[in-house]
């Protein structure tokens, strides 16, 4: 995993030490509006207070997984440094029936939290985003506790690095270590990529078994704001073998990591 990681973080920096794209990476002036996720991954940042970033994604699965996930949440400022998080994941339900043990998949999670960042600096900020999960899927059904504890820093003007560990707590443990980059061109253009890999628990299924093992989970992908609309709806496109913007779908990969292609519209008022 973590030389996988590795890889990934020395592509995304590409741009940073030299890698221009003529039509993007403009000089301009520092862009004001805050990255409050990645794709899998949450940063640090907190919505103004009574303001709110809703988001409605949706991720079509290929390959043996099959299944498209729907995603709706919204993250809305409760105080300078406080938010409350409200968000789920659903997919129809299906039998993937090819291994030793048939394998459900779909189901659905909804999950209530609070996100509180008691440490805000110029360059970095660390948050803490706590819960409750409500789920109904093939790794878990019981009610279960989540912790998230996140790390951001910003390197220069255009790059953001994130640190996110998550834990499930509850009937089935499960940890993961997670991080990414975000690199802003422009106002227009932005480009993310992230990793995570469990250290406890499962959080994926052997397709010839039907048994739970641990997987890692990657995505990667742009985010356009349009002009007209800066600083209110951006449009999110990517790739993906995670499955939903819940806790514990976001640590969840496909079977046999099936990749998904990623829309997400997200809109700050």
């Amino acid at each position: 995993m973590l030389k996988r990681f590795s890889r990934l973080l020395v592509c995304l920096a590409l741009p940073v030490v030299g890698l221009r794209l003529p039509a993007l990476a403009q000089e301009e002036e520092p862009v004001t509006v805050p990255v409050y996720s990645l794709l899998n991954l949450e940063t640090a940042e907190i919505p103004p207070l009574r303001q709110g970033v809703y988001h409605f994604d949706i991720r079509a699965s290929a390959g043996k997984e099959g299944t498209t996930y729907y995603g709706p949440g919204a993250l809305i400022g409760i105080g300078r440094d406080l938010a409350f998080l409200a968000r789920a994941t659903f997919a129809d339900r299906r039998l993937f029936t090819a291994s030793a043990v048939p394998i459900r998949r779909g189901g659905h999670e909804a999950e209530l939290a609070v996100k509180w960042r008691p440490v805000l600096r110029e360059d970095w900020q660390f948050a803490l985003l706590g819960g409750v999960l409500f789920p109904h899927t093939a790794l878990r059904r019981a009610v279960a506790g989540t912790l998230q504890p996140i790390l951001t820093y910003q390197l220069g003007g255009r790059t953001l690095l994130v640190f996110n560990p998550k834990a499930v707590l509850g009937e089935r443990v499960m940890v993961t270590l997670g991080g990414g980059v975000h690199y802003r061109f422009n106002p227009d253009w932005e480009m993310f990529g992230e990793l995570q890999g469990a250290i406890a628990g499962e959080n994926g299924f052997r397709t010839d078994t039907g048994l739970r093992r641990r997987q890692e989970v990657w995505g990667f992908g742009i985010r356009y704001t349009p002009f007209p609309y800066r600083g209110q709806v951006s449009l999110d496109l990517g790739v993906t073998n995670g499955l939903g913007r819940t806790t514990g779908y976001s640590a969840q990969a496909g079977l046999a990591g099936s990749t998904s292609f990623f829309v997400q519209l997200i809109y700050r008022k």
